[in-house]
C-alpha cells in the first residue's frame, strides 16, 4: 500500500500544477480538473478514516458488552432479592400492626366478657 503521504505530495503537486495553468489559461481542463477532485476526495477519505478510527476507539468489543450486562443483570437479581426481603419486612410489620389495633380495639370487649365470666362464677 501506498504510504498516504507520498499521495499527499503528488497531488499538492498536482493541484499546484492544475491552479496555475487555471490562472494562465483561464479555463478548466479535463487534466486540471482530476487532480483537483482527487485531491478534494482523497482529503474527504482521510477525514472519514480519522472519524471510524475515533468510533472504533470509544466501542465497547462483544466480550465487554457482554461482561457488562452479566455484571448487570447480576446486580438486578441481587436488587430483586433485596426488594423481596423489603416486602417480607413490611408484611411481618403490617401484621404485627393490624394484630396491636385489633387488640386495642377488642380490649374493652374482651374486658367487659371476662368481668361478665367472673361475675357469674362468684
Amino acid at each position: 500500500m501506498i504510504d498516504d503521504e507520498i499521495i499527499t505530495k503528488f497531488l499538492d503537486a498536482a493541484v499546484k500544477k492544475a491552479q496555475k495553468n487555471i490562472e494562465e489559461t483561464g479555463t478548466l481542463r479535463i487534466d486540471d480538473a482530476i487532480p483537483i477532485m482527487l485531491k478534494s476526495q482523497f482529503n474527504h477519505i482521510a477525514h472519514l478514516d480519522e472519524r471510524i478510527t475515533s468510533i472504533e476507539e470509544n466501542m465497547v468489543t462483544k466480550q465487554e458488552f457482554n461482561e457488562k450486562f452479566g455484571e448487570l443483570k447480576s446486580d438486578f437479581g441481587e436488587l430483586k432479592s433485596e426488594i423481596r426481603e423489603v416486602k417480607s419486612t413490611l408484611n411481618t410489620f403490617m401484621i404485627t400492626m393490624i394484630s396491636g389495633v385489633l387488640l386495642i380495639l377488642a380490649s374493652p370487649f374482651l374486658t367487659q366478657i371476662i368481668h361478665a365470666i367472673f361475675s357469674m362464677l362468684h
